[in-house]
């Protein structure tokens, strides 16, 4: 069953940008990079505008983490979406 968005919950911590993501009720954890985010956006990450830079991509980034979500790519209980995860 493919992940869906949990709405607008992210926020930036000392590595990436965290938000939430629903499976019917269980609620998984996903982890951006701000290595990923400075991939997709280069010029804009400069400014650390992370969080601007994950909520435009906010849909691309969702597809990405049901994906893995669906494969079983769980570290523990978060879903870590990286450079890598983007370039696929």
């Amino acid at each position: 069953m493919p992940l869906s968005d949990a709405g607008k919950n992210a926020y930036e911590d000392l590595a990436g940008v965290e938000f939430g993501m629903a499976d019917g009720n269980r609620v998984v954890k996903v982890h951006v990079s701000h290595e990923a985010l400075n991939d997709i956006e280069p010029t804009r990450a400069q400014g650390r505008d992370y969080l601007g830079i994950f909520d435009r991509y906010r849909t691309r980034i969702v597809g990405i983490a049901s994906r893995k979500y669906d494969a079983g790519h769980l570290e523990g209980d978060v879903i870590h979406v990286r450079m890598s995860d983007l370039n696929r």
